[in-house]
């Protein structure tokens, strides 16, 4: 078989579902990592938020 037939020949049914699952948990990683990052982003917020009205001097 040369590489033009190779080419032309259709996927075998293993490498689909493989190509497949990966998709899957590449989607899945970006979702978590994207969820992580907003949640940080909240905290952040809320603690300057808590922090606004707070004396700059270090006594309370």
């Amino acid at each position: 078989m040369n590489v033009v037939e190779r080419a032309k020949a259709p996927t075998p049914k293993f490498f689909k579902v493989l190509r497949t699952v990966g998709l899957a948990l590449s989607a899945v990683s970006q979702v978590t990592v994207d969820e992580d990052a907003k949640m940080e982003k909240e905290l952040v917020k809320r603690l300057q938020e808590d922090n606004k009205n707070l004396p700059r001097d270090g006594i309370k």
